[in-house]
């Protein structure tokens, strides 16, 4: 049902009449266009106006919130798009390292006899494994205790976990052998009665580059590791082979 239109009025016609007739017509399109509003009210089942606004608000907050709901829906299974191997992987770790490194003399006229094989000291902290959410992508937080705070990414192959190299810091206990001497006092002389070699622990830091991978055994992980690096205050540089670390998750 649509509204009529105004029509074009003769031009025969008196300014007086022709603006009672005008009016006689915007009268006709007003009544048609507030029958059509009522007939409309009616199917829709409103009462007045304001129901109508009221119930709009409503539907529109109906349909916002059901926005809402798909969002955070939408949110939960990207959280829970994570593989069986990532979310074996994640979590919260305590670890410690332990095995040795071969220092090996680099000045000139140098030979094996320089060659030293440290144990290293017990290291141990804490280790924080997060997903990226991007396919088998993880990342590392290492924080040794009284140490660095280290950061790498890694990813997941079945009960794997290789991680991307990564450098740190690492201080080596070594033992220095030095020559010493005893004196004796005769009368008012000190001799040199003999010479004699004495030893002395001392700590050498190392900028290292730390290479490798770990095993996924349930809720611990085994870490094969590998350094190499130089020595901060010598010549002397660094490898291992045989570095082992453990994690178990808390």
């Amino acid at each position: 049902m649509q509204g009529a239109r105004q029509k074009p009025l003769p031009d025969n016609l008196s300014a007086a009449s022709k603006n009672k007739t005008r009016f006689a017509q915007q009268h006709t399109i007003w009544a048609e266009r507030c029958a059509i509003w009522a007939e409309k009210r009616q199917t829709a089942g409103y009462g007045t106006l304001f129901d109508a606004m009221r119930d709009a608000n409503k539907n529109e907050l109906i349909m916002k919130t059901k926005l809402l709901i798909l969002l955070g829906v939408a949110v939960s299974m990207l959280a829970c798009s994570d593989s069986s191997a990532v979310r074996d992987a994640k979590g919260a770790y305590r670890y410690k390292t332990t095995g040795k490194v071969t220092l090996e003399e680099n000045y000139a006229g140098a030979t094996k006899a320089d060659t030293l094989v440290a144990n290293l000291e017990n290291e141990s902290g804490t280790l924080e494994i997060v997903s990226l959410h991007h396919g088998d992508s993880l990342l590392l937080t290492i924080d040794q205790l009284n140490g660095d705070v280290t950061v790498t990414r890694g990813k997941t192959n079945g009960n794997r976990l290789d991680f991307a190299a990564f450098t740190r810091t690492l201080e080596v206990p070594t033992t220095v052998k030095y020559f010493d001497t005893v004196q004796v006092s005769v009368g008012s002389l000190t001799l040199v009665d003999s010479v004699i070699v004495r030893e002395r622990r001392e700590i050498e830091v190392y900028d290292i580059t730390v290479h490798g991978h770990a095993e996924v055994y349930e809720n611990n992980l085994v870490f094969d590791l590998e350094y190499s690096g130089k020595s901060q205050s010598t010549e002397r540089t660094l490898r291992g082979k045989d570095i082992r670390c453990l994690a178990k998750k808390n």
